[in-house]
């Protein structure tokens, strides 16, 4: 296992299963722990445990956190770099699965906007390479990011439409809808050949067409997400 324990690190604060990361057939563990990186406190890591014929194993295993190469951002203090928050899917179609890791990402001088950042799976397992960050600033995600939306609070994988691609959706717990501040909202990112995408991407609140009841202050509509397949 990459890393060492630590005090506070808690790891397994977050776990995502039933990805096949590098395309063996056995299914692998992401692990999510509060980890400190260099001075960053509380930066966040994703470590990966893989499948085996024996069960799980930390040989091959992986840790990846803002600073590792190719992964966009940088480690900093609070971010909790999938500490708390991962979906597994196949979203650019390569039969690769996938990880989708929520991040407390500061935008610019937007505190608490928030992000969601994808690492592309691979022969070789998760890789920084490929990789992707989306938030509500990305081209075609609808809205945009505004102070403590929390985009990336919560994420769920699915097969929303009938293509062949997984898609995400995105928790904004702190989004405020109108005067409702803190109503939330949801945005669904589409899978597509290039990984998820803003194009063709949707944005839900309680106020939403055909969606029951009405945005109320502190709702926190999107602040748990689940999905399930056909």
């Amino acid at each position: 296992m990459p890393g060492v324990a630590e005090s506070g690190d808690n790891l397994g604060l977050a776990l995502t299963a039933g990805g096949d990361f590098e395309g063996d057939r056995f299914v692998d563990l992401a692990v999510g722990s509060a980890e400190d990186v260099g001075t960053a406190e509380d930066a966040g890591a994703v470590n990966t445990l893989r499948g085996s014929a024996g069960g799980l194993t930390g040989t091959g295993s992986q840790l990846f956190t803002q600073d590792s190469p190719g992964v966009p951002g940088c480690a900093e203090q609070g971010d909790s770099f999938g500490a708390f928050v991962q979906a597994a899917g196949d979203f650019n179609g390569d039969r690769f699965t996938d990880l989708a890791v929520g991040v407390s990402e500061d935008l610019g001088g937007i505190a608490g906007a928030g992000a969601v950042s994808i690492l592309p799976g691979s022969a070789g397992g998760l890789t920084g390479i490929g990789s992707q960050m989306v938030t509500q600033d990305s081209p075609g995600v609808p809205d945009s990011a505004e102070l403590l939306d929390q985009f990336g609070s919560a994420v769920a994988s699915g097969a929303f439409d009938d293509d062949s691609f997984v898609d995400l959706a995105v928790g904004v717990v702190g989004e405020d809808v109108g005067t409702f501040q803190d109503a939330g909202a949801v945005n669904v990112l589409p899978g597509s050949a290039g990984g998820l995408t803003g194009s063709g991407s949707q944005l839900f609140t309680q106020d939403s067409p055909g969606v029951p009841d009405s945005v109320e202050f502190d709702d926190f509509f999107g602040e748990a997400l689940a999905a399930s397949g056909p």
